[in-house]
């Protein structure tokens, strides 16, 4: 895992790459601000207008509680925004690390972006469920939100990538072969999610970084 990130991080030098990644981090940015502005808003709103005192102070309150819930669940939504991209991402990888790789799987980007949107899904409701412990209960919350989302981001990003090359019952038993080395590589990304600024790249990189895993797998299985 950690030669296949090391070979996304030297990608970065790469025009098309790069704009990808902007891409993507742009559409973040845009979903942590509308989040907590939204939130704020709804604070702001429920407040009777008799209590025309405590309309600002909610809406400080509601904007950092939006970005608090932001960054808890930044995990599941830029893992949305790379699983979208993902189909551009990997193409943008191919041409420069394995540009005699055939074409695609027919429909395996659909069937890729499936994947993504039902494990999404699955992550958004297990983050909101444990927000609980990730507010009260120190120490063990940072295991929990490293643990939780290692196993999402690695299964996400996997099998999106491997449905480009292989049926979807191939990839998830590959990615279930690979489970303890796939899952640490995920934990890896989660904690890098934890870093103000680096974090808006984790995602696609660590996308490229199982693009790479995934095209060794179908080098070593085309050799034979």
């Amino acid at each position: 895992m950690l030669s296949a990130l090391s070979n996304a991080v030297g990608q970065l030098g790469d025009p098309p790459f790069r704009r990808l990644l902007l891409i993507g981090i742009g559409a973040s940015l845009l979903l942590l601000v509308t989040l907590a502005a939204g939130v704020s808003f709804l604070l702001a709103y429920a407040v009777p207008e008799s209590w025309v005192w405590a309309t600002a102070p909610v809406a400080i309150f509601g904007g950092l509680g939006g970005l608090i819930l932001a960054w808890l669940l930044f995990p599941a939504a830029s893992a949305l925004a790379a699983g979208l991209l993902g189909e551009r991402l990997a193409r943008a990888v191919e041409r420069y690390h394995y540009p005699s790789a055939p074409p695609s799987r027919p429909g395996g980007a659909i069937e890729g972006i499936g994947a993504t949107l039902r494990i999404v899904l699955a992550g958004l409701v297990l983050n909101l469920l444990a927000i609980p412990v990730y507010f009260f209960v120190p120490g063990i919350n940072l295991i929990v939100f490293l643990l939780l989302n290692g196993y999402l981001i690695s299964r996400e990003y996997f099998e999106s990538a491997a449905m480009r090359r292989f049926p979807g019952d191939v990839a998830r038993t590959l990615r279930r072969r690979h489970g303890l080395g796939l899952w640490l590589g995920g934990v890896l990304l989660a904690g890098l999610l934890t870093v103000p600024g680096l974090n808006l790249f984790v995602p696609y990189l660590g996308f490229a970084a199982m693009v790479h895993l995934v095209e060794r797998e179908r080098i070593r299985q085309a050799a034979g």
